[in-house]
């Protein structure tokens, strides 16, 4: 009786575990929002270059980007385009490390990318957003993709 409490204790106590571990704070859809931004303050100041910014900006922000997150450690990614006909999707895993998230295409529009393709992003300490910046050495601008969760509707 004694062997039979100590392993309804146990499934208890592992079935506890188990479920926090798959109540992940980042499982869920996700909306994603990309912001041009210019490093330097001094090309930041000048007319052209903040004229070409808000062109870019404007361009992106008719991009819509949806993020579902698992709680299996997998995720897709849908992005629809003004004037493109089929959405870019990806399908990928992801794993978060402390502030560290890292999230891995697995399939690219339904072909498995030629590199190892990895994005890292920083989780902001509430959990309610996340951002990773591309950023190519050597340009004036670059890009801060943010996701926040989706709101209903």
């Amino acid at each position: 009786m004694r062997c039979l409490k100590s392993f309804a204790v146990g499934m208890l106590v592992l079935g506890s575990f188990g479920a926090a571990l798959g109540q992940s704070p980042l499982a869920g859809e996700w909306t994603g929002a990309l912001t041009i931004e210019i490093p330097d303050p001094a090309k930041a100041k000048d007319a052209e270059t903040a004229k070409m910014r808000d062109s870019l900006q404007a361009m992106v922000a008719q991009v819509k980007v949806v993020l579902t997150m698992r709680a299996d450690g997998t995720f897709s990614l849908t992005a629809t385009q003004p004037g493109k006909e089929k959405p870019d999707r990806v399908e990928g895993k992801w794993t978060l490390k402390a502030d560290k998230l890292e999230m891995l295409t697995v399939t690219q529009n339904g072909v498995a990318p030629k590199e190892e393709d990895k994005k890292v992003f920083t989780v902001a300490k509430d959990r309610k957003s996340f951002s990773t910046l591309f950023d190519d050495e050597g340009d004036e601008m670059r890009a801060r993709l943010t996701f926040t969760p989706k709101k209903p509707g």
